[in-house]
């Protein structure tokens, strides 16, 4: 990214209204070096993946887990 000290929480889908506070504390949490929140695994697109056929492998692997 351009911008130095920018950070973008991206990609939530049609969930992003519901999931995006969780997100955006998630990546405050991140960038600051605090412990993640108990639900951060929830997150992550390999937990998605194990619950939704609709992702493919490729994306599911992908490194940049938060």
């Amino acid at each position: 990214m351009a911008t130095q000290g920018a950070f973008i929480v991206g990609a939530l889908s049609g969930f992003g209204t519901m999931a995006a506070c969780a997100a955006g504390e998630l990546c405050a949490d991140s960038i600051a070096g605090v412990a993640q929140q108990s639900y951060a695994n929830l997150f992550l697109p390999s937990h998605v993946a194990r619950n939704s056929a609709q992702i493919p492998p490729s994306i599911s692997a992908s490194v940049g887990e938060l």
